[in-house]
């Protein structure tokens, strides 16, 4: 009888110990699991600045070179549309600057005539 008891005792430490032997390597595998976890996420955690360095670098050269572009269109764009202007505006106005260009000269020209009236000794028909 003690020998029936000595032998369930033991079967079932035997079981006991498989249990938790199996609970216990199921521990560790989660336990190695969530080291490789934590290694891999401590490794992105250090790469983050330069990964955030690197986006940024790469965001301020697009956002210059977006600008070159910009002032470049805009700079073509003056240059373009006042000369368009400017040539609009002479073609309308250069019959007016001719019109009194040639009446300019006209009064120079009476002007003209008058002092060499004046000088000619004529100054006492006035």
């Amino acid at each position: 009888m003690l020998a029936l008891k000595l032998v369930t005792a033991l079967s079932n430490i035997r079981i006991i110990f498989a249990a938790f032997g199996t609970q216990i390597a199921a521990t560790a595998l989660a336990q190695g699991l969530l080291n490789k976890a934590l290694a891999i996420g401590t490794g992105l955690m250090s790469a983050l600045p330069l990964t955030a360095l690197a986006l940024g670098v790469v965001g301020l050269a697009d956002a210059l070179r977006q600008a070159a572009t910009d002032q470049g269109n805009f700079n073509k764009l003056l240059q373009e549309g006042t000369v368009a202007e400017i040539n609009a505006a002479l073609a309308i106005e250069r019959p007016t600057l001719h019109a009194l260009k040639g009446s300019k000269l006209k009064a120079v020209a009476q002007a003209v005539h008058l002092t060499e009236f004046l000088w000619k000794g004529h100054a006492s028909a006035f």
